[in-house]
Protein backbone atom coordinates (compact mmCIF):
# COMPACT_ATOMS: atom_id res chain seq x y z
CA UNK A 1 0.00 0.00 0.00
CA UNK A 2 1.39 3.34 -0.98
CA UNK A 3 1.39 7.00 1.02
CA UNK A 4 1.10 6.81 4.99
CA UNK A 5 -0.88 3.76 6.14
CA UNK A 6 -1.91 3.43 9.70
CA UNK A 7 -3.76 0.52 11.50
CA UNK A 8 -4.31 -2.05 14.42
CA UNK A 9 -3.41 -5.65 14.74
CA UNK A 10 -4.66 -8.57 17.02
CA UNK A 11 -5.22 -12.12 17.34
CA UNK A 12 -3.70 -12.55 13.94
CA UNK A 13 -5.19 -10.33 12.45
CA UNK A 14 -4.32 -7.24 10.87
CA UNK A 15 -6.26 -4.02 9.72
CA UNK A 16 -4.51 -1.20 7.37
CA UNK A 17 -5.71 2.21 6.29
CA UNK A 18 -4.27 4.06 2.94
CA UNK A 19 -5.98 7.33 2.75
CA UNK A 20 -3.84 8.13 0.16
CA UNK A 21 -4.60 5.40 -2.03
CA UNK A 22 -8.28 4.95 -0.25
CA UNK A 23 -7.58 1.59 0.00
CA UNK A 24 -8.34 -1.31 3.14
CA UNK A 25 -5.85 -4.14 3.83
CA UNK A 26 -7.74 -6.96 5.82
CA UNK A 27 -5.13 -9.63 6.94
CA UNK A 28 -6.06 -12.60 8.44
CA UNK A 29 -4.24 -15.75 10.17
CA UNK A 30 -1.50 -13.60 10.43
CA UNK A 31 -1.12 -12.90 6.51
CA UNK A 32 -2.22 -16.23 5.08
CA UNK A 33 -5.30 -14.77 4.18
CA UNK A 34 -5.83 -11.20 2.79
CA UNK A 35 -7.98 -9.08 1.23
CA UNK A 36 -7.66 -5.41 -0.47
CA UNK A 37 -10.61 -2.74 -0.34
CA UNK A 38 -11.33 0.62 -1.86
CA UNK A 39 -13.11 2.72 1.45
CA UNK A 40 -15.93 3.23 -0.82
CA UNK A 41 -16.69 -0.96 -0.44
CA UNK A 42 -16.67 -0.33 3.32
CA UNK A 43 -20.53 -0.32 4.62
CA UNK A 44 -20.63 0.15 8.08
CA UNK A 45 -19.01 -0.86 11.37
CA UNK A 46 -19.61 -2.18 14.91
CA UNK A 47 -17.85 -3.11 17.89
CA UNK A 48 -18.95 -6.16 19.07
CA UNK A 49 -17.34 -8.95 20.93
CA UNK A 50 -17.75 -12.75 21.92
CA UNK A 51 -17.12 -14.78 24.99
CA UNK A 52 -14.28 -17.54 24.82
CA UNK A 53 -14.47 -20.22 27.22
CA UNK A 54 -12.09 -21.59 29.47
CA UNK A 55 -10.20 -24.79 27.99
CA UNK A 56 -11.25 -27.98 28.99
CA UNK A 57 -8.10 -29.16 30.92
CA UNK A 58 -6.34 -25.49 31.75
CA UNK A 59 -6.90 -24.14 34.96
CA UNK A 60 -4.42 -21.47 33.09
CA UNK A 61 -6.92 -20.53 30.92
CA UNK A 62 -10.15 -18.37 32.51
CA UNK A 63 -13.37 -17.51 30.15
CA UNK A 64 -12.58 -14.42 28.47
CA UNK A 65 -14.38 -11.63 26.37
CA UNK A 66 -12.71 -11.01 23.05
CA UNK A 67 -13.28 -7.97 21.00
CA UNK A 68 -13.47 -7.12 17.44
CA UNK A 69 -15.22 -4.79 14.47
CA UNK A 70 -17.81 -6.32 12.23
CA UNK A 71 -17.27 -4.62 9.17
CA UNK A 72 -20.47 -4.84 6.74
CA UNK A 73 -18.88 -4.67 3.26
CA UNK A 74 -20.72 -4.04 -0.21
CA UNK A 75 -19.78 -7.38 -1.79
CA UNK A 76 -21.99 -9.75 -2.85
CA UNK A 77 -19.12 -12.78 -2.20
CA UNK A 78 -17.83 -11.47 1.00
CA UNK A 79 -20.79 -9.21 2.68
CA UNK A 80 -18.84 -8.98 6.03
CA UNK A 81 -15.55 -9.06 7.76
CA UNK A 82 -14.81 -9.64 11.53
CA UNK A 83 -11.45 -7.99 12.45
CA UNK A 84 -10.22 -8.75 15.85
CA UNK A 85 -9.26 -5.70 18.09
CA UNK A 86 -6.74 -5.88 21.52
CA UNK A 87 -9.81 -4.76 24.02
CA UNK A 88 -12.57 -2.88 24.17
CA UNK A 89 -11.01 -0.02 24.51
CA UNK A 90 -8.93 0.02 21.28
CA UNK A 91 -12.07 -1.09 19.68
CA UNK A 92 -14.36 1.30 20.72
CA UNK A 93 -11.07 4.31 19.45
CA UNK A 94 -10.84 2.77 16.06
CA UNK A 95 -14.66 2.40 15.72
CA UNK A 96 -14.55 6.47 16.50
CA UNK A 97 -11.49 6.99 14.30
CA UNK A 98 -13.13 5.52 11.30
CA UNK A 99 -15.25 8.15 9.96
CA UNK A 100 -12.15 10.30 9.88
CA UNK A 101 -10.07 7.59 8.06
CA UNK A 102 -12.43 7.01 5.35
CA UNK A 103 -13.25 10.31 5.10
CA UNK A 104 -17.17 10.46 5.55
CA UNK A 105 -19.67 11.12 8.18
CA UNK A 106 -20.62 8.10 10.35
CA UNK A 107 -23.16 5.64 9.58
Amino acid sequence: MQGCASGFAARGDHTLFDPAARKMLFLKLDARIWWVFNFDMIGRWRLRSRYVPANAGSVHQPPREEFYLQFQLRAERLPSIRMAVADRRSGEVWAHRLPAILGRACD
